[in-house]
């Protein structure tokens, strides 16, 4: 996977921060994601990407869901608001279990959301009216969830009846 822009947030992905971290500030040609100490993305490979303001959210190979960039308002899912994380690391439930087996994701602004395979909504981060720094289920929307998507301060949520559903 490659990325290029801006690494104001560390949401590049190269593994560090910013010119003054001894990373980069921008990066006019593409540069590789590297894999971090827990996630190996030669092994499981990504196969979904979403990007939100201040960070990146993808999906691996075996439906498990990473983040990188800001952790502010809990936009990277790992248990934290604090700083940056400058190379992909697991969403996780609190308790440290992976967000897993998904099969897709979006980020908006400042929050990300997740697709089980059975059909049940995951987000974390903010929507404005308070955040979570941890993936917690969306609920109140009938049938399962076959797609999902985010604007800067809401998501819509289709659900295999057909309906539309919006949060945030």
């Amino acid at each position: 996977m490659w990325t290029c822009g801006s690494n104001s947030y560390a949401h590049l992905g190269v593994g560090k921060e910013t010119a003054a971290q001894g990373g980069i500030d921008n990066a006019s040609v593409p540069q590789q994601v590297v894999s971090s100490d827990t996630v190996d993305l030669t092994e499981q490979g990504v196969i979904r990407v979403a990007v939100g303001k201040d960070h990146m959210t993808a999906l691996t190979g075996d439906g498990k869901v990473i983040a990188w960039g800001s952790r502010g308002h809990g936009r990277v899912g790992d248990n934290s608001e604090i700083g940056y994380s400058s190379k992909p690391t697991y969403a996780q439930y609190i308790g440290g279990a992976t967000l897993e087996p998904m099969f897709t994701v979006a980020a908006g602004g400042d929050h990300s959301l997740s697709v089980h395979r059975g059909g049940t909504v995951w987000g974390w981060g903010s929507w404005g009216s308070g955040s979570t720094d941890y993936p917690v289920q969306i609920t109140g929307f009938s049938g399962k969830a076959v797609s999902v998507t985010a604007g800067m301060n809401h998501a819509l949520i289709l659900s295999n009846d057909g309906n539309v559903w919006a949060v945030g």
